[in-house]
């Protein structure tokens, strides 16, 4: 296995491929992957009262409303995967507990599974639901909470990619599925319209590189944003994002990434706004971010490892009583007692500036919350 796709299958699921579990039916190869994961959590400060900023941090709902601190434990990241084999052909679906709307802490604790990835591969074309080509897996920094990373990528979403590689270089185009999330500008009166309005899909191109040194990746993607049912007006947006891992020692590395132009949705985990209404007359307009993040992974012994992360997110365009700028900065130590099980404590404190209602009144008083983390985790 070339070391591009053994780094994609590492990231993409969140276990070493060699935990997997294989075997053969007919002439297909099959496997079952995955891991088992206690999260002990306990938030303090801002979004403490909300109960999915206590599943994993989402940053929109750090706002004012200090509740104290609040802990308990969960299983919701646990997740499982079957995939398959043959020739040039394969599959893949995942799923983990994130995000159910059934079960509640009273008596069984149940909680639905959820829809991670579910694709398919024929030689060198994807077809199905992945991580966006948009994203740089190499960037992301190993984290115990699935949630929050300001300044970073992070989307999943059906669409097509073609891949070709070229010895070190690999060039990914795709089409994805597009959705808009909407805003309210300056002088407009509507702040919001109905999804799925958007009948042009996103474009995106990506070139990366391999080698000792690490990996780096350069996207850009063009998208189109719609609100047809409120209003006549569309309009277009560019983005772009460059960011890898640049690689010192053994098993220590540096990840970054920069990314500018119309993420909206794309960046910080959904802080930002696609698009705004502006004027009276409701037009629509693309909006205008940027943001970046530094991590660092630090092999402390062979069995020890440290990591750290900064990542900042700005909405240059005014969006009324959205999120202006996110920070997060978090820390963990990992033991990793066997090639299956590891341990880990985390500290991740979330930062967070509105705009007010009216761009007169400038920026809301920020929100600031703090997350504690034990994990114990079971990969096979």
């Amino acid at each position: 296995m070339n070391r591009v796709v053994k780094s994609l299958l590492v990231t993409v699921l969140g276990v070493n491929s060699a935990s997997a579990a294989n075997w053969k039916a007919a002439d297909v190869d099959m496997f079952l992957k995955g891991y088992v994961k206690l999260d002990y959590v306990q938030v303090q400060g801002d979004g403490s009262a909300s109960a999915i900023n206590r599943s994993l941090t989402v940053p929109v709902a750090i706002v004012n409303d200090d509740a104290g601190t609040r802990s308990g434990f969960q299983v919701l990241e646990s997740r499982f995967g079957f995939g398959t084999q043959k020739g040039n052909t394969s599959s893949y679906i995942e799923m983990d507990f994130y995000l159910s709307a059934t079960g509640d802490e009273n008596i069984s604790n149940s909680f639905n599974p959820r829809l991670r990835h579910a694709y398919f591969k024929d030689c060198d074309w994807l077809f199905g639901q992945s991580w966006s080509n948009f994203m740089i897996l190499s960037s992301l920094s190993e984290q115990l909470d699935f949630g929050g990373f300001a300044g970073q990528v992070f989307v999943r979403q059906p669409g097509i990619r073609f891949t070709k590689n070229f010895d070190k270089y690999r060039l990914d185009l795709s089409v994805e599925n597009a959705e808009t999330t909407y805003g309210q500008g300056e002088g407009a009166s509507l702040s919001s319209a109905a999804a799925d309005q958007d009948s042009t899909p996103d474009f995106i191109g990506k070139v990366s590189h391999v080698g000792d040194y690490g990996s780096v990746a350069m996207a850009i993607m063009h998208r189109t944003h719609s609100a047809e049912d409120s209003t006549e007006s569309k309009d277009t947006g560019v983005a772009y994002t460059f960011g890898g891992e640049l690689r010192y020692g053994v098993g220590s590395s540096f990840k970054f990434a920069y990314s500018g132009g119309n993420l909206g949705r794309y960046g910080s985990f959904t802080t930002q706004k696609d698009a705004v209404f502006t004027t009276s007359e409701n037009t629509l307009e693309a909006t205008e971010t940027n943001q970046w993040h530094l991590g660092v992974r630090q092999l402390l012994t062979n069995t020890w490892r440290f990591n750290f992360d900064y990542g900042v997110g700005v909405q240059e365009t005014f969006v009324a009583s959205s999120v202006k700028k996110v920070s997060t900065i978090r820390a963990n130590i990992i033991k990793q007692r066997s090639k299956n099980i590891s341990y880990g404590f985390e500290w991740a404190q979330a930062d967070v500036t509105r705009y007010e209602a009216t761009k007169a009144l400038g920026e809301s008083d920020g929100a600031r919350g703090s997350r504690y983390m034990f994990s114990a985790k079971y990969s096979f």
